[in-house]
């Protein structure tokens, strides 16, 4: 089971903090810095060395955390955020907030853009005879080079979706078909139609909730990544 950081111990821990460090009271990003740092190294009878190694962990894992599915960052903003890489323990360890800021701002702007892209595809009838192919392993894929791919990517895996919704769909009917005469059999044009609506829902409410996502809620997807690189049984859990 997951050991919690409690708020209360972590706001606990920076009336204890020795640094010499001045905490600005307007930057709380700084002050958990600074608390979980603490609190990490006094956990650990042997802490981590929070070095390149440590940095590159924690930076492929807030990526991952932001972006699994590479349907938001473009390859620009990677190699854009990647200039910090093997700087991140220098970062944290000088609580330096320019990269956490960076890709704040980067996923905010690509997810109010792809917004667009779902009500675009999913308020027309999608040519489900036409064969495609659709890679689902995020290990396997590639972040698109510009938004021409990013569309494309969306148009696939929207596309992907609405088939496997539509194959369940007439699945469930046939079945329903077989133990009654009395069912409404719907064509495949009604359930492609059905399965666009319900997914365009979904995107809805989803994007709804992530327009209200703030920057603390961001920063918990980084803070996070850093405690997970250093142990994966613990975690933070916001205020």
């Amino acid at each position: 089971m997951k050991r919690k950081l409690s708020w209360i111990f972590i706001a606990g821990m920076t009336l204890v903090i020795s640094s010499g460090f001045l905490i600005p009271s307007s930057k709380k990003e700084v002050v958990l810095n600074e608390a979980v740092s603490l609190f990490l190294s006094m956990r650990h009878y042997q802490p981590l060395k929070v070095d390149d190694n440590f940095s590159t962990r924690v930076f492929d894992l807030y990526i991952e955390r932001l972006d699994l599915n590479k349907r938001y960052f473009l390859q620009p903003d990677i190699d854009k955020l990647s200039e910090f890489k093997l700087k991140l323990d220098d970062q944290w360890k000088s609580k330096n907030l320019e990269f956490f800021q960076l890709s704040s701002d980067l996923i905010q702007k690509r997810l109010l853009e792809t917004r667009a892209y779902y009500t675009e595809y999913l308020t027309a009838p999608f040519d489900l005879k036409k064969v495609e192919s659709f890679e689902a392993d995020p290990d396997k894929i590639k972040f698109p080079r510009n938004e021409t791919e990013l569309r494309e990517s969306w148009r696939k895996a929207l596309k992907f979706q609405v088939m496997t919704r539509v194959a369940g769909n007439l699945q469930t009917q046939e079945e329903a078909v077989k133990k009654s005469d009395t069912v409404k059999v719907k064509t495949a044009d009604q359930l492609e139609a059905e399965a666009r609506k319900g997914l365009l829902d979904n995107y809805n409410d989803w994007y709804s909730r992530v327009k209200n996502m703030d920057e603390d809620d961001r920063w918990s997807i980084y803070i996070n990544s850093v405690i997970s690189a250093y142990d994966p049984h613990s975690t933070y859990m916001p205020p």
